[in-house]
């Protein structure tokens, strides 16, 4: 019995191929912006935390 992968596939929930590479390479990212610059709270502003993030894929052939 074998799993068909394709994009059109909708019969299994699945995540994007390269989302651990490029949940990584963000994070690389960050810490290089971070070591390079220094980073100093205005005093005069107070930064909106948003905790959540959305990010999904759009439909890629036609069913």
């Amino acid at each position: 019995e074998f799993l068909i992968i394709s994009p059109c596939t909708n019969s299994v929930q699945r995540n994007c191929i390269g989302q651990n590479f490029a949940m990584n390479e963000m994070k690389v990212v960050v810490a290089m912006i971070i070591k390079k610059y220094v980073l100093i709270k205005d005093p005069e502003h107070t930064p909106k935390i948003i905790t959540q993030w959305n990010i999904h894929q759009d439909q890629i052939c036609e069913q």
